[in-house]
């Protein structure tokens, strides 16, 4: 004679039976309970610090070479192609041009007749398609051979271009962050002041480089 089968619950380690439960003063229920909550909590974690911002002590600027299509050095420029405009002297203007369409490159150019005819004076220094830190709007002189752009605020551009020799040779120095202006000092020398932001995307801290050969090379300087 065979005998009915029992099915047996198995109770999860550590778990109580509903008569050991019901026996229990309500003290001791009410320390179960919370001592169950905390193990259940976890540590906060704690978010990552701000990646600390840290200036290049030094950038060597490199030489923009010759573009292999596109506008050639002394070409003539519409005056409509043409931004913002400086004259160092009164007959001598640097101005950037933009030229194209979708995939416009920005060219250097230059008037030595007081604005009524303008050149191309260099290769491209920037091209639309290609490479978004190296834009740039803004114009400056320091003195008649002198010429230099950046991108300005808002730009994202990091990049500050520099000829000394009115635009035979331009040299292109990647300072790291957003180049907000650039002027020339007293003594000839040149300071760009860029924007560094936090990996949240804050503003953290200005840099300030200064360049006493040109542009050709640029030193971070704590202060003025």
């Amino acid at each position: 004679m065979s005998l009915p089968r029992t099915s047996i619950r198995r109770r999860p380690p550590g778990a109580l039976s509903r008569t050991a439960v019901a026996v229990m003063p309500l003290p001791v229920l009410v320390a179960i309970a919370l001592a169950l909550l905390l193990a259940g909590q976890r540590e906060p974690v704690s978010a990552a610090a701000p990646r600390a911002l840290v200036p290049p002590a030094a950038v060597t600027a490199t030489l923009i070479g010759k573009a292999a299509v596109g506008l050639k050095p002394g070409a003539v420029l519409h005056s409509s192609s043409l931004g913002q405009r400086v004259f160092p002297i009164a007959k001598v203007g640097f101005a950037l041009a933009r030229v194209g369409g979708a995939d416009a490159a920005t060219y250097p150019a230059v008037s030595v007749d007081g604005g009524s005819v303008w050149r191309v004076d260099g290769p491209p220094l920037y091209v639309a398609a290609a490479d978004a830190p190296a834009l740039v709007l803004k114009a400056g002189a320091a003195g008649a051979k002198t010429y230099f752009a950046w991108g300005g605020p808002g730009s994202g551009g990091q990049v500050v271009d520099v000829t000394r020799d009115a635009g035979k040779h331009w040299y292109g120095a990647a300072l790291g962050a957003e180049l907000e202006a650039v002027v020339s000092g007293p003594k000839g020398e040149l300071v760009a002041f860029a924007q560094a932001e936090s990996d949240a995307g804050s503003a953290a801290a200005t840099w300030v480089y200064v360049s006493t050969d040109g542009g050709r090379h640029w030193h971070y300087r704590s202060s003025l």
